[in-house]
């Protein structure tokens, strides 16, 4: 049960939204709010069961789907519930459509270093996604027979140099090589991630001689 205080706190909230003209755009999280005016308790909302089924109830559950089939493919750790949402009409605060795709300044690891691409399943094993537990099983239970075939059809993939952002040759085609890793990973449902402890136990284990 919620007390007088914090239904009040959720109304706030949401005025503040729909008074910002600029704002179309809201994250899951907000919805989460707005479902809990609707009776709904945050332990259901935030499940991703009823995530998915959000995005269903407003036609764009394939869209939803196959944002996290890419987050995947690219290895993207930041998509927390404030980095997806739905268009709303800001007169009504109806539901219009998912929101396009942003944020992706955490994909195809911006921080691996050169010897993490020499040793990159050791380095793929301490990147957690934020939807699920790991990017490949997660992706994989969202595949449908159209996306299934076309990623498939992504098979050999490379990255265009657009002459502004290059980066160098060789950290290209370890990424061109990466995409088409987690290619097979995702439709092999192959696991990456390891839990921190089992991840740092590995990690320092001394040597055998």
């Amino acid at each position: 049960s919620y007390s007088l205080n914090d239904y009040k706190k959720i109304v706030e909230m949401l005025k503040e939204i729909k008074n910002n003209s600029n704002k179309n755009n809201i994250s899951i999280d907000d919805a989460v709010t707005m479902s809990l005016i609707n009776n709904y308790s945050i332990d259901d909302c935030v499940k991703f069961k009823e995530i998915l089924e959000k995005f269903e109830q407003h036609g764009c559950e394939d869209d939803f789907r196959r944002m996290i089939v890419l987050d995947a493919l690219i290895l993207n750790t930041d998509r927390h519930m404030g980095n997806y949402g739905f268009m709303v009409d800001n007169d009504t605060m109806q539901i219009k459509r998912m929101a396009p795709m942003f944020d992706h300044n955490q994909a195809l690891l911006p921080y691996a270093e050169q010897e993490d691409f020499e040793n990159l399943d050791f380095y793929l094993a301490s990147r957690p996604t934020q939807i699920g537990e790991d990017f490949n099983e997660i992706a994989h239970a969202l595949l449908t027979p159209e996306i299934r075939s076309d990623l498939k059809n992504l098979r050999g993939f490379e990255f265009q140099r657009n002459g502004e952002f290059d980066l160098p040759e060789e950290r290209l085609q370890k990424l061109n090589k990466l995409v088409d890793q987690q290619i097979d990973g995702i439709l092999e449902r192959k696991r990456l991630y390891v839990p921190s402890n089992e991840y740092e136990n590995a990690r320092y284990q001394p040597e055998q001689y």
